[in-house]
């Protein structure tokens, strides 16, 4: 970049329907033929692609980095291959914690009608039920096997 030389637009009158007419001219004030004109706008949009790209990469390895820093490899640091292991291990885990927690809620799911029934007999004796409820603790795990099965890869069919 910088070979082909830079370029000045200046007004160089009006026709007779007052448009302006505007004349492309070298940084030096030498007209510029249309093939120098062409290569510079060339050089100019590769220059703006390349920053482009440039920007988009730094992007990419900023996330990248911030990927590594959460699994940091004890041996390497930043390691690709040890971060892809430790993926998959917490995916492995986070599904053995999703099977056991939905589980518990299939087991919870089971002994609600005797809670209710235990309930209604302390009703019927009027004392009010004062024992352990499971509705607020229900909810948390049902929103986080809704996380985890969000995380979790979709086997396929």
């Amino acid at each position: 970049m910088g070979t082909t030389p830079r370029w000045i637009v200046q007004l160089e009158s009006f026709n007779d329907l007052h448009i302006p007419l505007w004349r492309i001219v070298r940084e030096d004030g030498k007209p510029m033929d249309g093939d120098t004109l062409c290569a510079a706008l060339l050089e100019e949009g590769r220059a703006r692609t390349a920053e482009e790209e440039v920007r988009v990469a730094d992007q990419l390895i900023a996330e990248r980095n911030r990927v590594l820093d959460a699994l940091p490899c004890p041996v390497h640091g930043q390691c690709v291959p040890h971060a892809l292991n430790a993926i998959a291990s917490l995916q492995a885990a986070l599904a053995a914690v999703q099977k056991a927690a939905q589980a518990l809620e299939a087991r919870l799911d089971d002994i609600e009608p005797h809670i209710n029934n235990v309930c209604a007999i302390s009703s019927n004796h009027g004392i009010p039920y004062a024992g352990p409820t499971w509705a607020q603790p229900r909810e948390v795990l049902k929103k986080a096997l809704a996380v985890a099965a969000a995380l979790l890869p979709t086997e396929a069919p």
